[in-house]
């Protein structure tokens, strides 16, 4: 009875070995993959603090609804042109990179409402954030706000 205990024991502590080994080996292999994606996470950290921005700037005044956005201000974003827009965020004197916000239908993906700044062809390496808004004089217009940074 004593041998079957001590097999029990070695046992347990071989497994806690093991997997104390393979938590190492994807700790490390993290950190050896980490400095690739770092710049991707600076991109689509900079994605969501425009899109943040951009509900900010969009939203209704004195409306307590999460996205309702006002479609006047909404029109007068679509039409900036690309100095205005980073005039917006007061980025124009340090632009270290592109954006691209586009506006879709949330019935039809496919159909543009609009888009500003710099378009997108095949990108390798941007931060991309989706939000949902409402028309706050509609709320049956529903848009995908899409942002890309690179």
């Amino acid at each position: 009875m004593r041998n079957c205990g001590q097999a029990t024991a070695d046992y347990i502590v071989g497994i806690m070995l093991f997997l104390f080994g393979v938590s190492l080996i994807f700790y490390f292999s993290l950190n050896v993959i980490s400095p690739v994606t770092q710049e991707s996470s600076k991109n689509q950290y900079l994605a969501e603090s425009i899109s943040e921005y951009i509900l900010n700037y969009l939203h209704q005044d004195g409306v307590y609804k999460t996205n309702a956005i006002n479609t006047t201000k909404l029109n007068q974003l679509l039409a900036m042109n690309e100095t205005s827009l980073y005039n917006l965020f007061s980025l124009e004197g340090s632009k270290t990179f592109d954006v691209n916000i586009t506006v879709k239908t949330f019935s039809n993906p496919y159909m543009v409402v609009g888009a500003v700044g710099k378009p997108y062809g095949d990108l390798g390496n941007f931060g991309y954030v989706e939000r949902l808004v409402v028309d706050y004089s509609n709320p049956g217009n529903i848009y995908i706000v899409e942002v890309r940074v690179w």
